[in-house]
């Protein structure tokens, strides 16, 4: 069975996002995007919930192209323009990624269960929040990547409210970055 992991950048009072729905205050830099790698690259699927798509498909599809790209960009772009690419959504009717094709639409987060049954690599998920919980409140999330970022937030929408029930997990790995970026990968216990 294919695992489902989970790669998400919290502030340190847990939110992914402010109040307006920014981001750029996480601390990305070329140790971040290794970390991140971890949890792609042993995975061949990626999922998005609408508004995550709509913001990567505007910029991954032909970004490790462009002049200048970073080996990031470029690394990042390969994969995810290869990958299986799923959009939770029920609302779009088609989900184009550039000129390497669609990706497929997942109207109902119950339905990956099923998709983990399905041969293949593991699935990741990048942001989404609502995706993203509820995917961990179905019980779906195998392992999680979690980037913890050197700032108070004080509001914006947090990853873990609304989950339902406790989820037993362990540290398989931890690292601390230059920018004090503290990035754990747990599994389930």
């Amino acid at each position: 069975m294919r695992k489902m992991v989970l790669l998400e950048h919290i502030s340190l009072d847990g939110y992914m996002a402010d109040a307006g729905g920014d981001i750029r205050w996480i601390r990305f830099n070329d140790e971040l995007a290794a970390f991140g790698h971890k949890a792609t690259d042993r995975c061949n699927a990626v999922i998005y919930g609408r508004k995550t798509y709509e913001m990567m498909a505007a910029y991954w599809p032909a970004a490790g192209e462009r002049a200048g790209a970073t080996e990031h960009e470029k690394s990042h772009s390969a994969w995810v323009n290869g990958a299986e690419r799923y959009v939770v959504s029920r609302s779009l009717q088609s989900a184009p990624w550039g000129a390497v094709g669609d990706c497929a639409l997942v109207g109902d987060i119950r339905d990956f269960a099923e998709i983990k049954d399905r041969p293949g690599g593991d699935l990741v998920l990048i942001g989404s929040i609502d995706t993203a919980r509820a995917l961990i409140d179905a019980g779906l999330v195998d392992e999680y990547y979690l980037t913890l970022n050197p700032v108070i937030l004080g509001g914006g929408r947090r990853l873990l409210d609304d989950i339902h029930g406790s989820i037993d997990l362990r540290l398989a790995d931890s690292e601390t970055f230059s920018t004090g970026v503290v990035a754990c990968h747990y599994v389930k216990a």
